[in-house]
């Protein structure tokens, strides 16, 4: 039986599990909870067995886990690609950490109820910490070497939503550029996002500042065809 990963049916804390997911060919379903279905998950958060009710889930067979990086982990563990020694584990999880802490500050903007400021500090910031990525990268194809993990999906889709802030943020950064093509050009990654299983909007909440909706700003530059 596979594993099921449950969301709203956005990009949010998911998507990145579900480019990682896609990337490994690990089959599994997905149980979407739609705008329309925020009573049914609070009716049924409570009942499904977690030690931490959240979304995103993910049950494979009698576990049960919960959290986008434990899930990443998770998976990650699986398929060996959580580091080989204890100094490339200590690294993994510095980039997860780092890797979240960027998203987290993308997610201010969407449910600020001062959406502006928090944009125009974010942005103040972020040609610093993209420098901090970049550096980190510096020639590699991937973050870790010649093969991505879990965090560079992760890296992935903060940099798409921080493209939606601001189109022109990668500029000044053509390695980071490269390396969002690289993981787009993945065939399994490719496929996906032309398939109709692929989510390509909101970014957070339908209802939030920022990344809501149902349907991205049109004419957007960071607007993509897939």
């Amino acid at each position: 039986m596979a594993p099921v990963l449950g969301y709203w049916k956005l990009r949010g804390r998911a998507q990145c599990i579900r480019l990682f997911l896609e990337y490994l060919e690990q089959p599994y379903d997905e149980r979407l909870y739609d705008k329309c279905d925020a009573q049914k998950w609070f009716e049924e958060k409570h009942s499904k067995g977690f030690e931490f009710p959240n979304l995103p889930f993910y049950i494979d067979d009698d576990f049960k886990l919960t959290e986008t990086v434990a899930i990443l982990r998770y998976i990650a563990d699986q398929h060996g690609t959580l580091g080989s020694n204890a100094k490339e584990r200590a690294v993994i999880s510095m980039l997860e950490s780092a890797a979240a802490e960027m998203r987290a500050n993308a997610a201010k903007v969407a449910y600020s109820k001062q959406p502006e400021e928090e944009k125009e500090q974010i942005l103040k910031n972020l040609p610093r910490i993209l420098g901090y990525w970049s550096s980190f990268l510096g020639n590699k194809e991937f973050l870790m070497g010649s093969k991505p993990i879990h965090v560079d999906f992760m890296l992935y889709e903060n940099l798409e939503v921080l493209r939606y802030l601001d189109h022109t943020c990668l500029n000044s950064f053509e390695n980071l550029q490269q390396f969002q093509k690289r993981i787009e050009q993945l065939p399994q990654i490719s496929a996906y996002m032309k398939s109709s299983r692929f989510i390509k909007w909101p970014l957070h909440s339908w209802f939030s500042a920022f990344g809501g909706g149902d349907v991205p700003p049109e004419g957007h530059p960071a607007n993509k065809s897939v």
